[in-house]
């Protein structure tokens, strides 16, 4: 992985097996990481996101899921 190193922590929103690839790619490159677990056919919990992001700690969300316009503005706003 040439975008991260062992200084970045990265939010994984796992939703199946491509994202699982992300969170095998952070452990296999020692960069530290935290998976939302969020089962096909359901949203991602837009309040829990935001109060693990206020701790401002990730520098990356990892996620291969289409996210709704909506729910992409509200992640990005919260920054």
């Amino acid at each position: 992985m040439n975008f991260l190193d062992a200084s970045d922590c990265s939010i994984i929103m796992n939703g199946g097996t491509f994202d699982q690839k992300w969170c095998d790619l952070c452990y296999i490159h020692p960069i530290a990481n935290d998976e939302i677990t969020v089962p096909t056919d359901t949203d991602l919990n837009l309040p829990d996101l935001r109060e693990r992001l206020s701790g401002n700690r990730y520098t990356a969300f990892l996620q291969s899921r289409q996210l709704h316009r909506n729910q992409l503005r509200l992640i990005l706003d919260h920054h």
